[in-house]
């Protein structure tokens, strides 16, 4: 018998019980009870603790969704073994995501991080331990970044497209920037810092994909002379035939070619 303790239904909270014939919940007090056979069940669904499960009416009449909330995490697996092993057809818990959406704001602010730990990156002199110790900087940077990209791309690409294809695709073009330029010596084969450059890849062909990208080009003042720096680098490269920095990314030089073009 399968039994999980604070689980809620409408709001009340109570026990989840179920067997090889029922499942069910009943409130703390006994005085409320939800039951169903097992044998009623046609679909399960599971969203961060969340479980609705529809169940056939007896006598043809229309179907209900049981729905029963506060399960921890721990409990999944419990609950698709239970549904998988009772009935008949096996029922198999459909497991959702939460949608993840990238905050424009909390992109701009890990972004001028990685921009600013990246020049810093660039000052340092080549093969000293000050270098070593500033890519380290940089890579914890990165990690967070990483994984707020990597959340997003998973999620609603329309939200995705509308973050980074504002302001002619800036945001997207800012990190193509930085990891297609920085120098880096000792983590330049970095599991992290190669998932951000796949990741950047994916942007933008999601907004690619969309209709929605357009080739950044960084604007020629004060607030921008870094990247206007790492363009120069970029462009010098794909001049001399030297696209080291974007191999990961056959097309990140079109920002380069098509932003000179405007």
């Amino acid at each position: 018998m399968l039994r999980i303790d604070k689980v809620l239904e409408g709001g009340e909270a109570g026990t989840f019980r179920a067997n090889a014939e029922v499942f069910g919940w009943r409130s703390v007090d006994g005085g409320r009870t939800v039951v169903q056979p097992v044998a009623s069940v046609r679909r399960a669904e599971w969203l961060e603790g969340a479980l609705r499960v529809l169940c056939e009416a007896e006598g043809g009449g229309d179907p209900e969704v049981i729905k029963l909330d506060g399960f921890g995490p721990q409990h999944f697996d419990d609950i698709w073994r239970y549904f998988e092993q009772n009935c008949t057809p096996p029922v198999y818990v459909r497991k959702h995501k939460a949608a993840t959406h990238v905050s424009a704001a909390d992109f701009d602010v890990a972004m001028r991080g990685v921009e600013g730990d990246a020049d810093r990156v660039d000052e340092a002199t080549a093969g000293g331990v000050s270098k070593k110790a500033r890519e380290a900087d940089l890579m914890k940077r990165v990690e967070g970044i990483r994984d707020g990209l990597d959340r997003a791309i998973s999620g609603d690409k329309q939200a995705l497209s509308r973050v980074f294809a504002e302001n002619g695709c800036e945001r997207i073009g800012r990190l193509r920037l930085v990891v297609d330029t920085v120098q880096l010596e000792v983590y330049q084969k970095d599991p992290r810092w190669l998932h951000l450059r796949n990741l950047a890849s994916s942007v933008e062909s999601v907004l690619r994909e969309l209709g929605t990208y357009r080739p950044w080009r960084p604007p020629e003042d004060d607030a921008h002379s870094s990247l206007a720096r790492r363009q120069m680098v970029r462009e010098l490269r794909l001049r001399q035939g030297d696209d080291d920095g974007g191999r990961d990314s056959p097309r990140s030089d079109g920002g380069a070619r098509g932003g000179a073009g405007g």
